[in-house]
């Protein structure tokens, strides 16, 4: 009976160990096909700004980071009373401009990677309407996120080593791009390559 069950709990330790790994080559497999998108995305667009004052007429028009969104059902309605990229931000919260997006970009690597990325770090940051940058991405859109809120798209040039799950050794990876909120200022996404 012993020996059956510790059969038993090294297949299930296997089994587990086998779904996590596959797990994590999915996932890297989709932020490799993110970073890609976003830079073919800022190709296309031509959105990286020198600063947040030099929107273009453009960019002003194809997204706003005050819309809230446009939800139907009673659940999501629920859900989205505790997700700020959801909802019309307090007016007394201006929106992100994009050194302050550059800032928490490297400091979002801290909060899911190894640790922020130093202040030196190469940076770049787009802005972009959420579908756009969803549609580019290849990222399923979050009905949560009204498609035309504007999110801040930052590639850091840093050294970005993700958690893994138990077992799973943790890659590093050059650079990371973090998908931030420009209405709410918080985090959307982050990938690395």
């Amino acid at each position: 009976m012993a020996s059956a069950t510790r059969i038993r709990n090294g297949l299930g330790i296997r089994l587990i160990d086998m779904i996590s790994s596959c797990l994590q080559r999915l996932l890297l497999g989709c932020l490799a096909l993110s970073l890609s998108a976003c830079a073919a995305g800022s190709a296309l667009t031509g959105r990286t700004h020198a600063s947040a004052s030099t929107r273009t007429a453009a960019t002003a028009a194809s997204c706003s980071a005050t819309l809230a969104a446009q939800l139907q059902d009673a659940n999501a309605t629920k859900v989205a009373a505790d997700f700020p990229p959801s909802q019309v931000p307090p007016a007394e919260l201006q929106p992100l401009t994009q050194t302050a997006a550059e800032q928490l970009g490297r400091e979002f690597g801290g909060q899911f990677g190894n640790g922020p990325a130093p202040a030196e770090a190469a940076v770049s940051a787009n802005e972009l309407a959420y579908g756009v940058w969803a549609d580019q991405d290849g990222t399923p859109r979050n009905p949560l996120i009204n498609p035309n809120r504007c999110v801040w798209v930052v590639k850091v040039q840093s050294p970005f080593t993700s958690h893994a799950p138990y077992g799973v050794t943790p890659k590093t990876y050059p650079s990371y791009t973090a998908i931030i909120d420009e209405g709410s200022h918080r985090l959307i996404g982050i990938a690395a390559p």
